[in-house]
């Protein structure tokens, strides 16, 4: 039985624990959770049943097989290193982290020196082993869509109001702009390659649109278009939800003897 240990205990750090505790995960058990918030930590290991941690040495204590990280970019750093040098794989959804080339480097070299890894979860897109496989190809072309609510509507969470409604940059102008909200785009960077080449654009929805993201790549490979809406008619838009979920169905993949 492999031991997972959760970093953060909001929203999307319960959800992945939930998961692991209702067995989504065949074969991994959860042994710890950790936040900077000791309550936030004691209140989520008293609901799953498993130790809470406030700092990343008792967490690796516990000897984690993996930590899957949902938290924030500032925490992966803060962490990452402990983690990969404590022989434990590591699992990220704030993937913004790796735009810090140095860190990246950091990292990379630790779990080298280690015999470890570190595994970006897709989060609330798809398609990154096909961006990827594009950009290995030959010279590829990707626009990155956002789809928000303008941010004057009630609708539009609070951390995307300080988002323009209007915008259009590389993903490395972009992340100076606003580097806390970039997760997605620093993934799509990496995946193809190039921060400066992938272009990222900001456009409002009408009231009754659903928001969401699209992918548009052309080049040597051909052409694709990737489309993700957040919710759809009969069912609650359940926004970035989906990215727990796909750390979890990651966890799937590394943990299955067979898998995509």
């Amino acid at each position: 039985m492999r031991r997972v240990c959760v970093l953060g205990c909001g929203r999307l750090g319960q959800i992945i624990a939930d998961g692991l505790c209702s067995g989504k995960v065949e074969g991994c058990q959860l042994a710890g959770v950790m936040d900077g918030n000791g309550m936030a930590a004691e209140k989520a290991a008293g609901k799953f049943q498993c130790k809470a941690c406030t700092g990343i040495e008792e967490l690796m204590a516990l000897n984690p097989d993996y930590v899957v990280e949902a938290a924030t970019a500032d925490a992966v750093k803060a962490c990452a290193l402990a983690v990969l040098s404590g022989g434990a794989e590591l699992i990220c959804l704030s993937v913004g982290a790796f735009y810090d080339h140095a860190f990246r480097q950091q990292a990379a070299a630790a779990a080298v020196q280690h015999g470890t890894k570190v595994h970006l979860a897709s989060g609330v897109l798809g398609g990154f082993d096909f961006m990827t496989a594009a950009a290995m190809y030959g010279q590829a072309e990707t626009v990155l869509v956002s789809r928000k609510q303008p941010s004057d509507s009630p609708k539009c969470p609070a951390g995307l109001t300080e988002l323009p409604d209007h915008y259009q940059a590389s993903v490395e102008e972009a992340y100076r702009m606003s580097p806390r909200h970039l997760n997605i785009g620093i993934a799509v960077g990496l995946a193809c390659g190039d921060f400066k080449q992938t272009q990222l654009v900001i456009e409002p929805v009408a009231p009754d649109e659903y928001t969401g993201f699209a992918i548009h790549m052309k080049g040597d490979f051909g052409k694709a278009e990737l489309y993700f809406q957040q919710g759809c008619d009969g069912h609650p838009v359940q926004g970035p939800e989906m990215a727990a979920w796909s750390a979890l169905a990651l966890l799937k993949r590394l943990t299955s003897p067979i898998s995509f």
